[in-house]
């Protein structure tokens, strides 16, 4: 219904990820439990940190778990390659955020402990994750943790294969594609968006890398790391390849 809706809309305008999307991205994602992703994290961080308060979030789109961990006691901050996605957690919470990329991150104080969180690494390669990691354990204090997540290519292939959703709020309509390519361990994502009031038809596209899990740990143990847990979705059970979901958590280390 909303796709024969959409298809009145003309012309399609291509736009960059997270552009028109930001707009609707908290409504789009209100299924989404922060308030137990948030408690996850902080058990995480007392489990296997240092004890530390001062949270950097990179990717931290429209600032929900950096407003929980505010809340929460937390020295935080935030960045996010999309100033669109920054722009909605500005008029959220109150911390220094500022748009950087997580393979460039301008910053140069060190932090207790470092977030990226609904698998937003998976948007680089293997290679792009090296780099990641080498800007990560810079800005990272001895013995912080880094605890990031990540979809595993069962679930990708089991759950996102051939999947459409057709959605929309009062002021707007969208729809979802979303394909795996198995042969490249590439998960594609299309979305069609439009506004109330705009005639245009917007379309973002996003693309993302499913890792082994062993080529995730050999990558992070070759670049300083100790590999600290790799847990169940959001349980303490060990990850295996069946998992969903999967979050690391790595220590920075004395070399």
């Amino acid at each position: 219904m909303l796709n024969k809706v959409l298809q009145r809309f003309s012309p399609i305008q291509k736009i960059p990820s997270y552009t028109g999307l930001a707009a609707i991205y908290d409504r789009m994602m209100d299924h989404v439990d922060y308030d137990e992703w948030t408690e996850h994290v902080v058990r995480l961080f007392e489990e296997y940190g240092a004890g530390g308060k001062r949270i950097l979030e990179g990717g931290c789109g429209t600032g929900n778990v950096l407003l929980r961990l505010k809340k929460r006691g937390f020295r935080v901050a935030g960045f996010d390659s999309s100033f669109h996605m920054l722009r909605m957690a500005w008029e959220r919470v109150n911390v220094p955020l500022w748009q950087c990329d997580l393979g460039r991150i301008s910053v140069s104080s060190r932090w207790d402990g470092i977030l990226c969180l609904y698998d937003t690494i998976q948007y680089f390669s293997l290679d792009g994750f090296r780099r990641v990691l080498s800007e990560i354990y810079r800005v990272l204090e001895m013995r912080g943790v880094f605890v990031f997540d990540l979809i595993t290519e069962s679930h990708a292939a089991k759950d996102w294969s051939d999947y459409t959703e057709c959605d929309g709020g009062a002021d707007f309509e969208y729809v979802r594609r979303t394909w795996y390519e198995s042969r490249c361990c590439v998960l594609h994502t299309e979305f069609d968006i439009c506004f109330s009031g705009n005639r245009k038809r917007y379309r973002e596209y996003h693309r993302q890398h499913m890792y082994p899990l062993k080529d995730v740990e050999r990558v992070i143990k070759e670049s300083g790391f100790l590999v600290s847990a790799r847990l169940d979705g959001f349980t303490m059970n060990r990850a295996t390849e069946g998992s969903d979901r999967v979050h690391f958590v790595v220590r920075k280390e004395a070399a």
